[in-house]
């Protein structure tokens, strides 16, 4: 695993190469030539805090507020299935 050390300029400026850099390991991001931020891949992140992930979509979808006076009415969901079939390379289990 390598160790990159970017200036928070080239942060700045460079975002997609942060991403790029990250995936091969740590990402440290300068201020003046002392340390300020590190970046690093979320799994990582999961690792080194104990978690098993994060929250999911759905989880997070749920925890947001809809704007007062706003309600939305979904239709009843039939036919699922026949959806996964559409879909090119998907199974009936719904892993490819």
């Amino acid at each position: 695993m390598s160790i990159a050390t970017i200036n928070s300029r080239t942060f700045a400026r460079n975002a997609a190469a942060i991403k790029r850099a990250a995936q091969q390991g740590p990402v440290i991001i300068t201020e003046r030539g002392k340390p300020a931020l590190a970046v690093l891949r979320i799994e990582e992140y999961y690792r080194l805090t104990g978690q098993a992930g994060g929250p999911s979509l759905l989880q997070e979808m749920h925890a947001i507020e809809a704007p007062q006076g706003v309600e939305l009415e979904l239709p009843e969901r039939s036919g699922g299935a026949g959806v996964a079939r559409r879909i090119a390379g998907l199974t009936e289990g719904g892993a490819p």
